[in-house]
């Protein structure tokens, strides 16, 4: 697929325009096409606002068009003349019909559009190529096997302390078996003098 990066801004400025028209109406919350054919200065801006939109959808590429065939371009690019059209200038009804009904449905779809456009950016800007792809996977790899290793020291540490204290109740014992042993030969040694005495004294 294409890049469109000019036709994705010209649909960044499409969009912008059609928000613009939306606080527009939103601010002065028009209900009726009476109250909007009694405000000029507004019916101004937003012809001048339609103009942009209109000048903007002429300047995208016809695969861009194709590509996103769902959204009727060529309405946009009718309004292209919206100032200068003598229809829309003689009769506001048709440019309120495109703000309150066209411009809402396909303006809403264009909205839609930028902000998929957008959020794909904002993906393939984030996006690894494969080199970097491969560092990633090798410093992974690096802190797998770091984790691992620490791991394993951790073990050997407690295998060795286990050791050690294995050791040193061996040892205790040894030394308890030893005392134990020493004092038993030195009272039966004593036994046996005590009774060589009592032999010699009869």
């Amino acid at each position: 697929m294409a890049s469109f990066e000019t036709d994705k801004l010209i649909l960044m400025d499409i969009a912008d325009a059609i928000l613009e028209i939306k606080a527009e109406v939103g601010t002065l919350d028009f209900r009726s096409l009476n109250e909007y054919n009694e405000d000029e200065y507004s019916q101004q801006a937003i012809s001048t606002q339609l103009a942009q939109i209109g000048t903007a959808a002429a300047m995208l590429s016809q695969e861009f068009k194709d590509e996103y065939g769902t959204i009727d371009w060529d309405v946009l690019i009718g309004l292209q003349f919206a100032g200068d059209d003598q229809e829309l200038e003689l009769d506001t009804h048709s440019e309120w019909s495109l703000i309150e009904y066209d411009l809402t449905e396909i303006g809403q779809e264009v909205l839609d559009l930028s902000g998929t456009v957008q959020s794909q950016e904002d993906l393939e800007r984030v996006s690894l190529n494969e080199e970097d792809l491969e560092d990633l996977t090798e410093r992974q790899q690096k802190e797998k096997a770091a984790v691992e290793s620490q791991s394993q020291d951790v073990e050997d540490e407690a295998d060795q302390y286990t050791e050690y204290d294995r050791a040193s109740e061996e040892e205790d014992d040894s030394f308890i078996d030893q005392r134990y042993n020493n004092t038993y030969i030195r009272d039966a040694s004593d036994d046996s003098e005590e009774d060589d005495s009592e032999k010699r004294d009869s």
